[in-house]
This record gives C-alpha cells, sequence and structure tokens, in this order.
C-alpha cells in the first residue's frame, strides 16, 4: 500500500459521489419532463373528449350548448396556454437546478462525497435497526 493510498481512495470516491449526483440529476430532468409530458396527453384527451361530445349533433344543435360551447372555447385556449407555460417552466426550472447540481459536485467533491458517506451511514443505521 502506498502513502497516497487513502487519498487516492477518498478521490476516487468523490468522483464516484460527483457521478452518481450528475446520474441523480439526469433522473430529476427525465421525471420532470415526464410529468409535463402526462399533463399535456391528459389535457389533450380532455379537449378531444369535448370536441367528441360537441360533434354529436343532438348537442350541438341546443342553443344553451351553442353558448357554453363558445364559453368553453375561450376557456380552452387560456388553459391550453397556461399549461404549455407551466410545462416550460418545470422545464427551464428542472434544467436549472440539475446544472446547479453537477456545478456543487464538481466544486465542491469533498462535501458531496462527505453527505453521501453521511447519508450511507444514516441508512445503515436505519437498516440495521428493523
Amino acid at each position: 500500500m502506498s502513502a497516497n493510498s487513502p487519498t487516492e481512495a477518498a478521490a476516487a470516491a468523490a468522483e464516484r459521489t460527483g457521478q452518481a449526483a450528475r446520474r441523480a440529476a439526469r433522473g430529476v430532468s427525465q421525471a420532470a419532463h415526464d410529468s409535463a409530458t402526462t399533463l399535456e396527453r391528459e389535457w389533450a384527451d380532455l379537449k378531444a373528449d369535448l370536441a367528441e361530445l360537441m360533434s354529436n349533433p343532438a348537442v350541438r344543435d341546443l342553443p344553451e350548448v351553442r353558448a357554453l360551447k363558445e364559453k368553453l372555447q375561450d376557456s380552452f385556449h387560456r388553459a391550453s396556454e397556461a399549461v404549455a407555460d407551466v410545462t416550460h417552466d418545470i422545464g427551464r426550472r428542472v434544467r436549472h437546478t440539475a446544472a446547479v447540481a453537477d456545478e456543487y459536485a464538481h466544486e465542491e467533491p469533498w462535501k458531496v462525497a462527505g453527505i453521501a458517506a453521511l447519508a450511507g451511514l444514516l441508512v445503515g443505521v436505519l437498516i440495521a435497526r428493523r
């Protein structure tokens, strides 16, 4: 064993921790993207269901339904814009958070390694108690 062995081991642990932090950041980014995609898909399904209902001649020709249709179209337009804004904002925030986490892991690898070691110790203690 060389004199640098503990230092090299700690450096390797810090590098592994940095890699794990980058993988976690990518995972969070993917989860947010999946949530935004699900929200957009559900919104599209709702719009399609209402369009199908409005295409029914028995429903479409009622005066009350025509007035309601115009109101719903305005509401859907505004809501569609809001959904698009929210999904864009979610993606932007997640990308920013992932970038900050990645930058921190690069700038402070020893702190990240220490936090990871502490978290591992805590998980080990909790598992041992069971």
